[in-house]
């Protein structure tokens, strides 16, 4: 199994708090996104500190019997990071508001395991499609489900970049887990949405097709943000799946 993750400050934040994690061990193939939010130094600090926590908490358990046992071990640790990163949000005003979106696979077998919270994407890709997998929990996809915008008027709104669901912000989480199969040449991108609100769906796909090197696709990614004007970190991490094109 090949990867490539790149992270990217941008052009415009003073910091980069976005934080990612891939398994050394590849008999346990985790591969998580997060991107902090809150003020001050507050959400470099609530991404590192969900990172941290699952990746902990996931590795006392050296294998899983079933998928169920995985998707409960799953819910539980990202369940332990919320409420870390809440209690510590309330116990230092440093700290007040902090938060950030998690999302995670898990390669269990012929099935990839992704356990999700806030705008952080993963799609699969092979040369046929692009497939976004998750949902994202913001104020404008719940508009776009309820009738009242368009996925077009979407991407200009005022409230676009407000997220509704995000770890430790609330003492409550709401944890989307979804189960894929994965075909013989899907890869799997994660990323944050420093790079899907600059370069589309349809971008992303053109440039996966023209690329067979994971390296020069995912730098390729993060330059087209930048280009854009690169107003948020960019990062991802770009997967090749069993039997993959790469």
């Amino acid at each position: 199994m090949n990867y490539y993750a790149i992270s990217n400050i941008g052009k415009i934040r003073p910091k980069n708090e976005d934080s990612y994690f891939i398994s050394n061990d590849m008999l346990k193939p985790v591969f998580i996104i997060a991107d902090g939010m809150g003020g001050h130094k507050s959400g470099e600090v609530a991404s590192k500190m969900a990172v941290d926590i699952v990746n902990k908490n996931l590795q006392r358990v050296d294998f899983y019997q079933d998928i169920k046992e995985l998707e409960d071990d799953v819910v539980k640790a990202i369940s332990i990071a919320n409420r870390e990163i809440y209690l510590k949000s309330k116990e230092d005003p440093d700290y007040n508001g902090m938060g950030t979106t998690f999302t995670m696979a898990y390669v269990y077998n012929d099935t990839i395991l992704i356990s999700h919270v806030g705008d952080s994407r993963c799609y699969t890709l092979n040369p046929s499609a692009i497939v976004q997998i998750t949902e994202d929990d913001t104020l404008v996809n719940s508009l776009i489900k309820l009738g009242e915008i368009t996925p077009e008027e979407a991407k200009t709104h005022p409230k676009r970049n407000v997220v509704t669901n995000a770890v430790g912000t609330n003492e409550s989480l709401d944890i989307s887990l979804i189960r894929y199969k994965y075909q013989h040449d899907d890869s799997l991108l994660i990323c944050t949405d420093g790079l899907t609100n600059l370069v589309t769906d349809e971008e992303l796909f053109e440039t996966y097709k023209k690329h067979n090197n994971l390296e020069k696709l995912g730098k390729e990614l993060v330059e087209m943000a930048l280009e854009k004007g690169g107003n948020d970190n960019i990062t991802l991490i770009i997967v090749e799946l069993e039997g993959g094109v790469f």
